[in-house]
């Protein structure tokens, strides 16, 4: 391996040795980390992130995480209206 290399793998193995967010909220789920996580610069020095169990969007801020998870009722909620509505006119 050449030197420039070795440099940029010892760089790398120093940064991800400490682990960078301590839990996860994942929907109901309140989950510890035990590695490194490669997160952007702006989300990787919070304590806890909130990622959506629906389509996978992470956040840093509870407040943020509850609107997202309101629009994402009111989605859901809208489409099976429509699923419903679509199958009574069928019948």
């Amino acid at each position: 391996m050449d030197p420039k290399t070795a440099a940029l793998e010892k760089e790398h193995e120093e940064v991800t040795k400490v682990k960078n967010i301590n839990t996860i909220e994942f929907g109901k789920y309140e989950i510890d980390t035990w590695y490194f996580s490669p997160y952007p610069e702006e989300y990787s020095n919070v304590d806890k992130l909130y990622i959506c169990e629906f389509c996978l969007k992470y956040m840093k801020s509870p407040k943020t995480y509850q609107r997202h998870k309101v629009f994402f009722l009111f989605l859901f909620s809208f489409s099976f209206f429509l699923f419903f509505f679509s199958y009574l006119m069928k019948n």
